[in-house]
């Protein structure tokens, strides 16, 4: 989604990628290679440290028109 690649770009913009992102990362290569489908599982293992984009959260809070936010999940038990 478009929420999920914002996400994916801030943070490797401010230094901080998000393990498994095979695309926005300074190797182009590795990019193009992800893309074309010629990545295998053990190759983006080793380049980006998982075989997938390990982006989660159980809580998250941020300010929005002066109004403080926080959203949690919890598990049913």
């Amino acid at each position: 989604t478009g929420r999920l690649h914002q996400i994916r770009l801030h943070a490797v913009h401010i230094g901080l990628p998000i393990m498994g992102e095979p695309i926005y990362r300074k190797d182009l290569e590795a990019a193009r290679e992800y893309l074309d489908k010629k990545m295998d599982r053990a190759q983006r293992v080793a380049k980006t440290g998982a075989d997938r984009v390990c982006l989660h959260a159980s809580k998250i809070s941020f300010k929005y028109k002066g109004k403080n936010f926080e959203i949690e999940s919890q598990k049913d038990v």
